[in-house]
């Protein structure tokens, strides 16, 4: 099941950071089906190991994705047509030698792993919402309010303030855990 709402952009898109470059990617989301899976934004190429990134979800799995090569958090979603606010960086491993791929839920980090990845061009399109990169059937499976991409690694505090508007935008309430 995918959606019928997707972007995919044009080749060679500006102000997207590829290779090994940090970067920053947020989304507000539902989900319509806790076993269904898809991409909420892909970045880069779609085929290759660790050439793509974006945030996906494999049923109730949240991942970081870089194309098989995930930063994941299982059993995360928890509820159908809820609202959720994820989050996911990367730095570039020869910056940061350790935990350089962070996945946050609701203003929390979820999950932290070393990666390796180098985000290539695609061949078609550079970046997709709603759905991968030259890939008509593995889209979302419930509704995509916001993506906010910058092409670097945001600190912890501009994180939290953007966490904090989207938050304040939709009505939600960030974890208050830690």
């Amino acid at each position: 099941m995918f959606s019928d709402d997707q972007l995919q952009s044009a080749d060679q898109v500006n102000g997207i950071a590829y290779g090994e470059k940090g970067k920053t990617v947020f989304s507000v989301i539902t989900k319509s089906n806790l076993t269904w899976s898809g991409w909420i934004t892909a970045l880069g190429r779609d085929s290759f190991n660790s050439a793509s990134f974006g945030l996906y979800t494999y049923g109730n799995d949240v991942r970081l994705a870089s194309w098989s090569n995930d930063t994941a958090k299982n059993n995360y979603f928890t509820q159908i047509d809820f609202p959720y606010i994820l989050a996911g960086s990367y730095q570039n491993n020869e910056i940061v030698t350790s935990d350089n791929a962070l996945l946050y839920g609701d203003g929390v980090e979820l999950v932290s792993n070393t990666k390796n990845w180098t985000t290539l061009m695609n061949n078609n399109e550079d970046i997709s919402i709603g759905n991968s990169n030259d890939n008509s059937s593995d889209g979302h499976d419930g509704h995509i309010m916001e993506v906010i991409q910058y092409p670097w690694v945001l600190s912890t505090i501009e994180r939290q303030q953007v966490e904090s508007y989207l938050a304040i935008k939709y009505g939600m309430t960030l974890d208050q855990t830690t």
